[in-house]
Parts: C-alpha cells; sequence; structure tokens
C-alpha cells in the first residue's frame, strides 16, 4: 500500500496569517550640535575659607584636597520614543566640552549616554597639598570653583536596522564643567 500527503503552503489556504512584526530597531549614525547665542554661561563661587593654625615651635603641614566636583550632561528633545531610547540606550557620545564666543563647538572625549535625566561623572580636576605651616603662625586658604554651562541644539541620526529609514530626532543638550579653582593662601604671624 502507498499512501502519498500533498501539503500545500499556500496563503490563501483559509488558514490565519500572523501579522508580520516589522523591526523596528535602530543604529546610531551621528550627532550634530549647533550653538544658539545665549550658550554660555560662567559662573563661580568662593568655599569657606579654611584656617590652619601652627602654635609650636617647628614647622606643621597640614593636608589640603579639593575633590568631589561632578560634570552633567542632559539630553532633552520631545520626539523620543521607547525604540529610539532603547538603540540608544549602549551608545556613547561626545558631547560640547567648549563653546567659545563666536559659538564654535569643541566636541569632548565619548563618554556621554543619550538619556533624558541629568547624568553625572566626576570631573578631571582635583587638588590634593601639603600646606607647610611655620612655627607660631596662621595660614588661611581662600577657594573659588568656577563652572562653565553649555546649552546647543542638537540633530540625532539614527538609521533603521532593517528597513534603511533615517530618523532625525532634534533637541536641547545642556552640560555643566568645572574649571581648575583659584586657590589663595594667606599667612600670618599667629
Amino acid at each position: 500500500m502507498i499512501c502519498l500527503f500533498i501539503v500545500s503552503c499556500d496563503s490563501g489556504s483559509g488558514l490565519p496569517e500572523g501579522e508580520e512584526k516589522i523591526d523596528e530597531s535602530y543604529s546610531f549614525l551621528n550627532i550634530e550640535y549647533y550653538a544658539a547665542d545665549s550658550c554660555r554661561e560662567f559662573s563661580s563661587y568662593a568655599l569657606p575659607p579654611i584656617t590652619f593654625s601652627n602654635n609650636t615651635d617647628g614647622e606643621v603641614r597640614y593636608p589640603y584636597t579639593l575633590d568631589g566636583f561632578y560634570d552633567s550632561s542632559l539630553f532633552v528633545t520631545d520626539d523620543l520614543d521607547s525604540v529610539v531610547l532603547k538603540a540608544m540606550e549602549r551608545i556613547k557620545l561626545s558631547v560640547p566640552a567648549y563653546i567659545d564666543e563666536n559659538n564654535e563647538i569643541y566636541l569632548g572625549g565619548i563618554k556621554w549616554k543619550y538619556r533624558m535625566q541629568v547624568q553625572r561623572q566626576e570631573s578631571g580636576f582635583s587638588l590634593s597639598s601639603n600646606i607647610a605651616v611655620l612655627p607660631r603662625s596662621t595660614v588661611t586658604i581662600n577657594c573659588r570653583i568656577f563652572q562653565k554651562q553649555y546649552k546647543a541644539n542638537y540633530k540625532l541620526f539614527l538609521k533603521g536596522d532593517m528597513t534603511g529609514t533615517l530618523k532625525i530626532i532634534e533637541g536641547v543638550w545642556t552640560g555643566v564643567y568645572f574649571d581648575y579653582p583659584q586657590v589663595d593662601i594667606q599667612s600670618s604671624d599667629s
């Protein structure tokens, strides 16, 4: 006895078809920044003065350390969905590290993620020193911290992995950077 089976895979067979899911994943292509006239703000603030006194007959050294300052980065856009966030969660970007008086933008290293929340990273400066205080004298340290805040418009370029479609996200980036401090050391007799 010979059995013959014929199987047909015709879409018109009356069986329900599954919806074809389109891959909506994206890959990062580029990011471009555009500065506005009010994109630079510089500020400074004084730390509380520190005084070291030496009431002995020999020199005494006191440690003085400045650290714990954090730079920040923030991307803001109204044109974002979860698919784009997923595509960007593993990508690190350069952001403006300096914007000059002519609104020329200079990018820093590739180290910031594309996030809608403020990100913080340790600032590039720290100061650690031993302050020598002579016998029967006092040393007062006054320190002023400088920070730069920049704002720039951006265009984020993405490409659909399956579709090849170009997607452009526009928004505003804001960053804060700490600069090296100004330290003034004054000595007086006790």
